[in-house]
């Protein structure tokens, strides 16, 4: 059956291209993420290394873009001006140099995680640094990740493809909450027919562990570490950018019934990084309506309001019930007292926190040069980041994320100043979901997204910026009667 699902991807991936559809590869790239334990191509011919089809939809999309007028045109630039989006360039130079060369300037000289292969808790699963083929596939993923934010800046710069974007988001988050469904579901009714050819990824998969004797729900990512945070972060997305959706109805169907369905999900799922997301996700969305409704000249918005009454009272009930009968709350309070009281005592983060220190080391002991992508594995996306590209590196993705938030912005719409505003917000708690599960430096379709629509506002505006003459291509006429098609 999964060859089934290959060669339907392929068929997908070959009409993009025939038609040089590049927004619709975009589109596709941000709908697939849900599908984490899905290979596009057989193991046998990629050596065993997992082809993921949101990054082939994404390096389709970032190809087809590239050879498009507008779109080298764009690149070309902004990709090459210190003052604009050069910091992007700078950062996927860096990231190639540190998989070419650190692994063999540094060959042997310290100790790292393998990406590939069991790894122990604790010391004896650690191997010497040296040159592999996981340099070369973590490089591919984070010079993808890269180039989206420079194909997300442009085209969130248009009325009609931030709206694309956003419904791409919320279809995505669609698929999070169906997948995660089915698989909570399979615990009852055999559901392989439906989720075993989708799950043929060559790593290993933890789809069939139970925490206290509650099923944790993976949908059709590889585990629930990787599965909660990211319902988490289309959460923050859709949250943040509902005011962004010009159909009234898909606004409010975002905010009332996808919203609590994703945070209900990464729940179940019973990741530790989901639930401290999801608390970063509270801390911050509160603060920015106290803001807004406290600021001056806020006239009668009473959005703000509204939304501290309906958690207010949400929690007002749930301590009511709570206290007449408390029963019922007994696994919910065993789980979190489990994985966030009691996690620091569990096998699971001991080994973790080995894996930074590990990598740590290696980080010192290559003197703050880095070990190279792909080098070693960590549990937090600030220590892959360090340990991977060094001091170098991370000066230059923090330069970008700071250069990013504090530019001067335009604004054509109010749209823009949503999306602007609601992406500055977003980052706390998108940053929260990576740090305590990410196993490399890659910077992620969510995290582009956020990047590519400040920069799209910002360092990558066309001022004023050009509105597209809409035909039935795949990407219309953006700017200068050029078509990307």
């Amino acid at each position: 059956m999964s060859l089934l699902v290959i060669l339907a991807f392929w068929g997908f991936c070959a009409w993009l291209l025939a038609g040089r559809r590049v927004v619709t590869a975009f589109v596709a790239s941000i709908i697939t993420v849900p599908f984490g334990s899905l290979s596009v191509m057989p193991a046998a011919l990629t050596g065993g290394l997992t082809i993921l089809p949101s990054a082939m939809l994404a390096m389709i999309g970032i190809g087809l873009f590239g050879i498009s007028r507008p779109g080298w045109s764009f690149l070309m630039t902004t990709g090459f001006s210190v003052s604009r989006m050069g910091l992007v360039t700078a950062l996927m130079f860096t990231a190639a140099l540190s998989a070419v060369f650190y692994p063999r300037i540094f060959a042997g000289m310290v100790e790292v995680v393998p990406l590939r292969g069991e790894v122990s808790a604790f010391a004896g699963g650690w191997t010497p640094l040296w040159p592999s083929t996981q340099n070369i596939s973590q490089l591919a993923y984070f010079l993808i990740s890269s180039m989206l934010i420079f194909g997300f800046g442009f085209l969130m710069q248009y009325p009609r493809y931030q709206q694309l974007m956003l419904k791409a988001l919320l279809a995505s988050s669609v698929v999070a909450v169906v997948t995660g469904a089915l698989d909570y579901a399979s615990q009852f009714v055999n559901l392989s027919f439906l989720l075993d050819p989708f799950r043929n990824a060559t790593y290993k998969l933890l789809a069939e562990e139970d925490l206290l004797n509650t099923k944790r729900v993976v949908g059709l990512m590889p585990e629930a570490s990787a599965y909660g945070p990211m319902c988490v972060t289309r959460a923050v997305l859709l949250l943040f950018w509902r005011d962004a959706f010009e159909s009234a109805r898909l606004r409010r169907y975002a905010t009332i019934v996808v919203v609590p369905l994703l945070l209900l999900f990464a729940f179940l799922s019973t990741s530790s990084a989901a639930y401290v997301a999801i608390a970063a996700l509270a801390a911050a969305f509160g603060l920015r309506s106290a803001l807004q409704g406290f600021r001056p000249h806020a006239g009668a918005n009473t959005g703000p309001f509204l939304w501290a009454a309906i958690g207010a009272g949400a929690l007002t009930v749930l301590a009511i019930a709570y206290l007449l009968d408390p029963a019922p709350f007994a696994t919910i309070e065993a789980l979190v007292d489990r994985m966030i009281f009691g996690k620091a005592t569990s096998d699971s983060f001991a080994q973790r926190m080995a894996w930074n220190q590990v990598s740590l080391e290696a980080f010192v002991g290559t003197y703050g040069v880095g070990v190279g992508i792909g080098g070693t594995r960590t549990s937090s996306w600030p220590v892959a980041v360090i340990s991977n590209l060094g001091i170098p590196g991370a000066a230059i993705l923090l330069a970008l994320i700071v250069r990013a938030v504090l530019s001067r912005k335009t604004f054509d719409r109010a749209t823009d100043r949503v999306l602007c505003r609601g992406a500055i917000w977003a980052l706390l708690p998108l940053i929260s979901a990576s740090a305590l599960t990410s196993t490399t430096p890659n910077i992620g379709t969510s995290l582009a997204l956020v990047l590519g629509a400040l920069c799209a506002m910002g360092i990558a505006r066309t001022t004023p910026a050009p509105q597209p003459a809409y035909r039935r291509a795949p990407l219309g006429q953006p700017a200068g009667g050029k078509s990307l098609a």
